[in-house]
C-alpha cells in the first residue's frame, strides 16, 4: 500500500511523505503507482521551478518527502493539489493508497 502522511498547521501543509507500493498490479502495469508517481513528480518539478531551494528528499526505501517552510503561497497550493489528487486516488483504490492528514 502507498502511504501518504500530511503534516499541517492550519491551512499550511508543512510536510508530505509518500512511501510504499500500491500492489494494484504487477510492476509496469500498476495504474495506482503510475498515477501517484506522475502526480508527485509533476508537483515536485513545479515546486522546484518556483523555488530551486525547495526541499524534496527522495530515498528508494523511504519514499519521497516534501518540506514546506510556508514562505510561498504557490508552493502551498501545489502541495494541497498533490494531497487532493492522492485523496482522489484513495477514494477509487482504498486498498492500495492511504492518505492521512495530521
Amino acid at each position: 500500500m502507498i502511504k501518504c502522511i500530511v503534516k499541517e498547521d492550519g491551512k499550511l501543509i508543512k510536510e508530505v511523505t509518500i512511501s510504499g507500493h500500491a500492489e494494484f498490479a504487477e510492476r509496469g502495469k500498476d495504474i495506482v503507482c503510475a498515477g501517484t508517481s506522475m502526480l508527485t513528480y509533476a508537483i515536485a518539478n513545479k515546486c522546484l521551478k518556483i523555488n530551486d531551494k525547495f526541499e524534496i528528499l527522495e530515498d528508494s526505501k523511504k519514499g519521497m518527502n516534501f518540506k514546506n517552510d510556508g514562505k510561498n503561497g504557490e508552493i502551498n497550493l501545489l502541495l494541497e493539489t498533490l494531497v487532493e489528487g492522492l485523496e482522489m486516488l484513495q477514494e477509487e483504490y482504498p486498498k492500495n493508497i492511504e492518505v492521512r492528514r495530521k
